[in-house]
């Protein structure tokens, strides 16, 4: 789909690359670390490449969407540079999250992703854009690649007291 003006969610400098992340741990910590940024892009009218359309401070919103399962657990968090977004059903996308971000002089704003379940899902972004010079003003929206979020790992507890692991197992 081609849009003048979209945000597009970057993951180690890739477009639509977010890949899989760990429950309950930031999106930059390792294992499986990423270094995850969005960006406003527009196409410069001249030319016709994309280019940046934000710099400085920023507000954008955030929102997520549980794809699998098809509806977000209650009392599970998605986080945004630790501020919680909304968690929204497959397909129903309506309330978003502000998130005050820097962008960089490319046009680039770091950020730190967190989910406390696991799943599928999907960041959703949008931005009010003010007018320039060039452009008129525009509410603009992106979203990641869908990604999994996995457990950290797997304990097994006996059920009764009499059953018990051997060390080290």
């Amino acid at each position: 789909e081609f849009r003048a003006s979209a945000l597009q969610v970057y993951a180690n400098g890739v477009a639509s690359a977010v890949g899989p992340q760990i429950a309950g741990k930031n999106s930059a910590t390792a294992p499986a670390a990423q270094t995850l940024s969005i960006r406003a892009v527009e196409t410069n009218t001249l030319t016709g490449a994309c280019q940046s359309r934000l710099s400085g401070a920023q507000t954008i919103e955030f929102a997520s969407e549980c794809l699998n399962p098809s509806s977000c657990v209650a009392g599970q968090t998605a986080r945004v540079d630790g501020v919680a977004i909304p968690g929204h059903a497959s397909g129903s996308v309506s309330s978003y999250q502000p998130v005050s971000l820097n962008f960089d002089a490319s046009g680039y704003a770091p950020i730190v992703f967190s989910y406390s379940d696991v799943g599928m899902l999907v960041l959703h972004a949008r931005a009010n854009l003010p007018a320039t010079a060039q452009q008129a003003a525009a509410v603009i929206s992106g979203a990641s690649n869908a990604f999994v979020v996995a457990p950290a790992g797997l304990c097994v507890e006996p059920v009764s007291g009499s059953g018990s692991c051997p060390s080290g197992n």
